[in-house]
């Protein structure tokens, strides 16, 4: 695929950079609304319902409401790649916090993190794109959109193992 698109090494980074963070998003957000969710004697909080649904709706919540700050600020930090590495930060700091002191608000916080990263994907979109000539443009759009299917078959094995 990469010499038969010709692809450089800067995109296939790019790609592969893309799949890690979807993979990252993907284990995390499927295991909070459970964690939280899940009684105390099989692994979780024993939160309530309301709870975990809060914890889970976080993160759409957040993402739809960041993905216009995310262009902003990578606009005015002149730097897509320094906005990726703090939506990179937050979502370690707030799931090592999370993993650390486990209960309602640091899984909630966590997931407004995970949704800030989540919103940081598109800026990834933006960077593979723009390594592209107008003419690959169809390409492009088709090579991205293989990513979170990619990253999904990827981390279900490790989903299935877990639970």
């Amino acid at each position: 695929m990469i010499k038969h698109y010709k692809l450089s090494k800067y995109q296939v980074m790019i790609f592969v950079l893309l799949i890690v963070f979807w993979s990252s998003v993907n284990l995390i957000r499927a295991y909070r609304k459970s964690y939280a969710l899940n009684p105390v004697e099989l692994g979780g909080l024993n939160l309530g319902l309301y709870a975990a649904s809060n914890i889970a709706a976080a993160y759409g919540l957040i993402s739809i409401f960041m993905r216009f700050l995310v262009f902003l600020g990578s606009d005015w930090f002149k730097s897509r790649k320094l906005m990726i590495f703090i939506g990179l930060v937050l979502i370690s700091g707030t799931s090592y916090w999370a993993y650390l002191n486990p209960n309602y608000e640091t899984l909630l916080i966590s997931s407004y993190a995970l949704g800030i990263g989540a919103s940081l994907l598109s800026l990834f979109n933006v960077l593979f794109a723009e390594t592209f000539s107008p003419k690959q443009a169809m390409m492009s759009v088709s090579i991205l959109s293989v990513a979170p299917l990619l990253a999904e078959f990827i981390m279900s094995p490790v989903q299935y193992h877990f639970t």
